[in-house]
């Protein structure tokens, strides 16, 4: 009875402070809940804003593509009324030149009573090897004694045709025209008084180029095609020649060269992107360039400057070492078409330049353009 009476009286002493203990507890349940819903819902809140976050995102850059899409389709509409203007000019003043010929030639019949033909095409020259020079309009007439047949000189290098000439190398410069580096190597060819042939991207020309177009063009250069988006993915969808992109990049080209020489100037000379070599399945689009008048045109030796950063060389003199030993791996038909680029990383290929000139001269090489 004592016992319980003693229970009865603890519990009644302690009652307050159980029932304090208890309901802390459940205070920190209660807070404790309220904290993970909290969590829970500035998680959500997270993820939401990232989702909204990703959909902007998403829709700038469909708005970022569309604007792209739309930037190049103006961009070959208007390369087209280039072409189409340009040709139209040449159509004008073909006719007009033509016409011009027939009322001359009339006169002359009427003037001297007796008929005889006179041949009004521009002069060529034949050298000795066989080799015709002069052939084209992608250089200024004075540059007709060192031009060379773009089709005869691959038929030689190819092992197709013999060459008996004096040795020639054909310097060739890709990706142009870039507002460093080709400046400073039309600056080298003239210090030196040799001449190159520039293959160039299409979309590089425009009113910021023009003037050092119409330099090369003017310092008697070649002037050749290297598509015009230099874009492998656009000429080459899986490794495989696109011919009909490759004939309208050729052609959009031609169009653009012309926009700034004028409607006489007329290129044969093309040279794919990667090189023929390279890839698969382009005798179609070596026949459609072949009838609309273009050639292509490969090389048979290099400075490195298209390898990958570990392969290439990293100074003057590996350049030049590597451009010698690149002959090597290339028969020796008395012709030299050297490999190299006028692109903005280009910078070594400038400095090695003129040691890559005297190269070929203390090798007794005359220096010729493609045409």
């Amino acid at each position: 009875m004592n016992g319980r009476h003693q229970a009865k009286t603890s519990w009644q002493k302690h009652r307050g402070k159980w029932l304090a203990g208890i309901l802390g507890v459940i205070v920190i349940m209660i807070l404790g809940g309220v904290m993970i819903a909290q969590g829970q819902a500035a998680r959500r809140e997270a993820a939401t804003q990232r989702q909204v976050k990703l959909r902007a995102e998403a829709v700038a850059a469909a708005k970022k593509e569309k604007s792209a899409r739309q930037s190049s389709q103006k961009e070959a509409a208007a390369q087209r009324a280039a072409a189409k203007s340009s040709s139209e000019a040449a159509a004008a003043a073909s006719s007009s030149s033509q016409q011009a010929a027939e009322t001359a030639s009339s006169q002359s019949s009427s003037s001297a009573g007796a008929t005889s033909s006179t041949n009004t095409s521009p002069a060529t020259t034949t050298q000795a090897s066989g080799v015709t020079t002069g052939i084209g309009q992608n250089h200024t007439p004075a540059a007709s004694s060192y031009a060379f047949d773009v089709a005869q000189i691959r038929a030689v290098m190819n092992g197709q045709a013999s060459y008996t000439g004096r040795k020639t190398v054909f310097l060739t410069f890709d990706d142009g025209i870039d507002l460093t580096t080709t400046p400073q190597i039309l600056a080298i060819l003239q210090r030196y008084q040799v001449h190159a042939t520039f293959f160039l991207v299409g979309k590089s020309l425009g009113p910021r180029t023009q003037a050092l177009l119409q330099q090369e063009y003017q310092a008697g250069h070649g002037l050749a095609i290297h598509s015009f988006y230099h874009d492998y993915g656009r000429l080459y969808p899986n490794r495989r020649g696109n011919a009909a992109q490759i004939l309208a990049e050729a052609e959009q080209t031609q169009a653009a060269l012309r926009q700034y020489l004028g409607a006489q100037f007329s290129t044969r000379v093309w040279r794919y992107p990667g090189g023929h070599m390279s890839w698969q399945n382009l005798a179609p689009a070596d026949q459609a360039l072949s009838s609309h008048g273009y050639h292509w045109m490969d090389w048979n030796a290099a400075s490195g400057d298209a390898m990958s950063a570990a392969q290439a060389p990293k100074n003057v003199a590996e350049m030049v070492q590597y451009q010698a030993h690149s002959l090597s791996y290339y028969p020796d038909h008395g012709v030299r078409v050297v490999l190299m680029h006028d692109a903005a990383s280009k910078q070594l290929t400038v400095d090695a330049l003129p040691k890559i000139i005297e190269f070929y001269q203390q090798a007794g090489y005359q220096f010729g353009i493609l045409s």
